[in-house]
């Protein structure tokens, strides 16, 4: 899968935590015929604006097997030394680094537990950054911000170098620039993070 070369989006899957809620990966759960590796993999193949990118943890066997099984390229596929001991910002740091050494428009920051997002959310906010090519993009439901969060290039630059302990806090110092994109989707809020959450979703789609 290749992004177009006039306006290409990284979107970064962080799958390096230690999934202590879930108490297991939260990346190989069974979703439909897959994981949830394997959807959003299988997603961002019909994406061609997107390239996705993956930050994991050292060593773990499990998670490299699956992105072996579904073709993830290990040139897209950043390593997180400081996991799962460190916290999420370390995680983004290392894979917005990673993406930087490729020429892309915008770097998109997700989480491996959000499943439901629909297809037609990632066409809005791709859209949104040739609108907004400065502004840092969350879509929002009713007013409510999710994820993923995008981040234009010079914007990913500065991050990088912050001293933001989180990107909650990241996104608070450059309010100014960040624009919500209005979608019709409950899946940009809804993490999948505990047995319950999954339990929950998971069957409607299974």
């Amino acid at each position: 899968m290749k992004a177009m070369p006039n306006q290409s989006i990284a979107m970064l899957f962080l799958c390096a935590g230690a999934s202590r809620r879930m108490g297991r990966s939260k990346a190989l759960l069974p979703w439909q015929a897959s994981t949830i590796l394997g959807h959003h993999w299988n997603l961002f193949q019909s994406l061609e604006k997107y390239d996705p990118w993956i930050v994991t943890q050292k060593n773990d066997e499990p998670l490299v097997a699956e992105l072996e099984r579904v073709g993830w390229p290990d040139a897209h596929r950043v390593m997180n030394p400081l996991a799962p001991e460190g916290d999420m910002m370390d995680s983004i740091r290392y894979g917005v680094s990673a993406c930087l050494k490729h020429d892309y428009t915008a770097i998109g920051i997700a989480l491996i537990d959000q499943p439901l997002i629909d297809h037609s959310t990632f066409q809005i906010l791709a859209d949104s950054v040739r609108r907004y090519p400065d502004s840092i993009l969350q879509p929002a439901m009713q007013g409510r911000r999710g994820h993923p969060v995008l981040l234009p290039r010079s914007i990913a630059e500065q991050l990088v170098s912050s001293n933001a302990e989180t990107l909650k806090t990241f996104l608070s110092e450059n309010e100014r620039i960040r624009a919500s994109i209005e979608v019709d989707d409950s899946g940009i809020l809804t993490d999948l993070d505990t047995p319950h959450a999954y339990q929950t979703h998971a069957p409607q789609l299974t």
